[in-house]
């Protein structure tokens, strides 16, 4: 159901993180988990038009007879009139940065930078390959190998809700788009899709310690290029948390705050280099 739909990230439903509440004799669904006071689902409404709303409408009021508040986290511009009919407030979060894939290429001056960086990646001896489940457990512990360095350098843990985590029976759900040096992995990242294989986005990625400069860019614009060639339309970059609120527009506190802590936090978290790094493949 969920790779039926037009969003490719719906498959962080499937982390195991998160519970679901379905519409009786309905295939529409809420994916939601609950912190403290609040039950927050990831997205909005999935199903067809009507019964996804009404499954909305459950789910509020679900929460409220248990005493909590519900919270929709990342909806869709689709997802407006529904929240709206829910009485719920809306804030922007930030911008979801998607690719048009016909448009995508590597041509003309305005792609000089990506295709340099390209043509580097391919004389340090980069290569990506899109792998299909099942998975070889082989391969799963040399990536898992990379996941756990990579989160000790960075001095992270495993994250979750929102976002994938390096879990075998998750991962072995989607393709695996794996950037090789000379055989050997240095870079992976799950890929899901949706809408027939129209949409994709990933979930997870991590790189080796001694991964040449400029991997990471060279995982995305690969992927892109395969992806558009077996007729994918779109490509999700994910959100750029807390770009674009325009608080000089606004009387809410939490759009002044939320400017204040992109231009200003960057002590905890890199803001403006993730928007800067995700503007580099031109979306929309």
């Amino acid at each position: 159901m969920l790779r039926a739909g037009t969003s490719p990230d719906a498959g962080v439903a499937l982390t195991g993180d998160k519970s679901l509440m379905f519409l009786d004799a309905s295939d529409a669904f809420v994916v939601f988990g609950i912190s403290g006071g609040s039950w927050i689902a990831y997205g909005g409404p999935v199903g067809p038009a009507q019964a996804a709303e009404d499954v909305a409408f459950d789910f509020v009021e679900e929460a409220r007879r248990a005493g909590a508040r519900p919270v929709f986290y990342e909806v869709g511009a689709e997802d407006v009139p529904v929240m709206l009919d829910l009485g719920m407030q809306l804030h922007k979060m930030g911008k979801d940065a998607v690719v048009d894939l016909s448009r995508f290429s590597l041509e003309g001056s305005s792609r000089k930078k990506l295709r340099a960086a390209h043509a580097r990646a391919g004389r340090d001896g980069l290569t990506l390959e899109i792998l299909s489940p099942p998975h070889d457990p082989a391969l799963i512990e040399r990536l898992r190998e990379i996941s756990d360095a990579w989160l000790v350098a960075k001095h992270a843990r495993e994250k979750g809700f929102s976002v994938g985590r390096f879990d075998p029976a998750w991962l072995g759900r989607w393709p695996l788009a794996v950037v090789l040096r000379e055989s050997e992995p240095v870079a992976f990242a799950n890929v899901m899709t949706a809408g027939d294989g129209r949409a994709a986005s990933i979930g997870l990625m991590r790189h080796a310690d001694d991964a040449p400069s400029g991997t990471m860019k060279y995982l995305f614009t690969e992927l892109m290029l395969q992806l558009k060639a077996c007729g994918c339309l779109r490509f999700s970059l994910g959100m750029a948390p807390l770009s674009g609120l325009a608080p000089e527009r606004s009387s809410r506190l939490s759009d002044r705050f939320g400017a204040a802590i992109y231009r200003h936090g960057g002590g905890f978290y890199n803001f403006e280099g993730l928007r800067a790094f995700k503007q580099k493949f031109d979306p929309v």
